[in-house]
C-alpha cells in the first residue's frame, strides 16, 4: 500500500467525513491507496469536554491527542486495512512467518511497503494456491500446519460474516458499530494485562488510569498476543476459531451495565464537521467559510450544490 496525508477543502459525501480512507476498499491481488485527511484529524470542537481522565492525564491527552490520532489513523489504514491474497512464496522456505511479519517483506508481491500486515492464504482458483499447499505454513497458535484457508471466491467478509461488521443494541446485548466493538476488545486486553485500571469514584464517575511502567512489559506482551491471534485467524480463514476468540474478547461482563449508565449520562452530541466551499467569482477562485453552528452546516451543504 501507499500512504499519503492530504489537506482537503471539503469531502462531499452523504455520510460522516472520515479521518482516513482506504482506496479502493478491496485487496484481492493488488495494493491500494491509503490516505489520512489531515485537517479532519485536526478539527476540534471549541466546547468539547474530555471525560474519564485524571487531571494529570488530561494535560497529556490535550497536548498529544492530535499527533497520536494521526499515528492511529496511519496504523489503522496501513496495517489494519491491508491484508491481501497475492502470489509469491517465501524465498527461504520458512513456513510460519509467512503468516505474520519477518517473511512478508520477502514475498514476491507488488506491494513491498505492506510489511508487517500479513497475508490472506487462499486457493485463488481451483488447485492454484498462493502458498505451498504441499507444505502448509505452521500456525504460531498451534505449532501445526494450518488446516484452513480461503477457497475460490471467498473473502474475509464472506467467511467471518457478522464478526467482520459488528453491530450494537444494548437491550439485546449486540454491537452496533464495528469500531466500538474493536475498541472495547482493546480495552479488555489492557485491563486483563493490568496495564489499565478503571475506578468508580464517590461522585459516580469513572477514571481510567494507565500504568506507564507496564507499557514495555505486560502491555507489549498483551498487544503482541492479541495481534498475533487476530492475524492468524484472519490469514487462515479460521472463522470458527476467530469468531470464538473475538466474541469472548468483546463480551461485556454483567457488572459493566452500571458503568454504561455512567458513560451514557456523560455522552456528548455527535460532532458535525462544517466544511467550506469554493466558488468562481469573476474568474477568480473564492473560498467561503461558515459558522460552526447548525445553520452554518446547513448553509455549507446547500451551497455545495451536490
Amino acid at each position: 500500500p501507499d500512504f499519503t496525508s492530504l489537506e482537503v477543502i471539503s469531502f462531499a459525501t452523504s455520510g460522516l467525513t472520515p479521518s482516513g480512507i482506504n482506496l479502493p476498499n478491496y485487496r484481492q491481488t493488488s495494493g491500494q491507496k491509503n490516505v489520512s485527511l489531515a485537517n479532519v484529524i485536526n478539527a476540534n470542537g471549541a466546547k468539547e469536554i474530555f471525560t474519564f481522565l485524571s487531571d494529570e492525564d488530561l494535560v497529556l491527552f490535550t497536548k498529544y491527542r492530535t499527533a497520536a490520532f494521526e499515528v492511529q489513523v496511519g496504523i489503522h489504514e496501513l496495517l489494519g486495512e491491508f491484508s491481501r491474497r497475492g502470489g509469491g512464496q517465501c524465498e527461504d522456505g520458512c513456513r510460519s512467518s509467512v503468516l505474520l511479519y519477518s517473511c512478508d517483506m520477502r514475498l514476491n508481491n507488488p506491494s513491498p511497503k505492506g510489511h508487517g500486515t500479513g497475508k490472506l492464504l487462499g486457493e485463488d482458483t481451483p488447485g492454484v494456491f498462493n502458498f505451498d499447499s504441499a507444505k502448509p505454513p505452521i500456525s504460531p497458535l498451534t505449532g501445526k500446519p494450518i488446516e484452513s484457508w480461503y477457497k475460490p471466491g471467498e473473502s474475509w467478509g464472506s467467511v467471518f460474516k457478522a464478526v467482520a461488521a459488528s453491530y450494537e443494541d444494548p437491550s439485546s446485548a449486540k454491537w452496533g458499530q464495528a469500531h466500538m466493538q474493536a475498541r472495547f476488545g482493546i480495552l479488555r486486553t489492557f485491563l486483563t494485562s493490568s496495564l489499565v485500571t478503571i475506578t468508580q469514584t464517590a461522585d459516580n464517575n469513572l477514571v481510567l488510569s494507565l500504568d506507564r511502567d507496564l507499557i514495555r512489559t505486560k502491555g507489549h506482551a498483551a498487544v503482541t498476543d492479541l495481534l498475533k491471534r487476530l492475524m492468524i485467524y484472519k490469514s487462515t480463514a479460521d472463522a470458527a476459531g476467530g469468531t470464538a476468540f473475538y466474541k469472548g474478547l468483546t463480551a461485556v461482563p454483567a457488572e459493566w451495565a452500571g458503568w454504561r449508565d455512567v458513560v451514557v449520562a456523560r455522552k456528548q452530541p455527535r460532532k458535525v464537521l462544517v466544511q467550506g466551499n469554493t466558488f468562481l467569482v469573476g474568474g477568480e477562485a473564492v473560498f467561503r467559510e461558515y459558522e460552526a453552528t447548525e445553520q452554518g452546516f446547513l448553509d455549507s451543504v446547500v451551497e455545495r450544490g451536490v
